[in-house]
């Protein structure tokens, strides 16, 4: 169920997450992380398209292919911002994926180049279901 008041937003939030929730614009890019492709169509993303990037390689491997999701929400549509951990996290089940991006493989040292991108042909629902591998 979704929120319908911003005080019940705002009763999760810091004082501090409060006051940059507050600076948000109406429309909001977030990015989300994952090495699965049904991990796409998840309620936590985040402010930060670095964190993201690290969130899709954390646990790749041959079988689990690094890919970055880019995606538009409504601010009226975000559940909660959440600043610990340095991650910048935006909750929210209505976020429009825009594109999804194949990192390169299994990183080594260093986060490797991006290689594909498949935009999305039109804004997709919320909570979208892709078939993009």
């Amino acid at each position: 169920m979704w929120a319908e008041t911003i005080e019940s937003r705002r009763a999760c939030m810091s004082e501090e997450d409060l006051r940059k929730f507050d600076f948000l614009h109406e429309q909001v890019e977030v990015w989300r992380g994952t090495s699965n492709k049904r991990g796409i169509k998840g309620l936590s993303w985040t402010l930060d398209e670095k964190i993201a990037v690290w969130f899709a390689q954390r646990f790749c491997s041959e079988s689990r292919v690094p890919l970055l999701a880019r995606g538009m929400v409504e601010k009226r549509d975000v559940l909660a911002y959440f600043g610990e951990r340095n991650e910048q996290e935006i909750i929210s089940g209505k976020v429009v994926v825009m594109s999804v991006t194949k990192l390169s493989d299994i990183p080594s040292v260093a986060p490797g180049p991006i290689v594909t991108t498949w935009p999305t042909t039109k804004p997709v629902a919320p909570m979208p279901t892709l078939n993009l591998i």
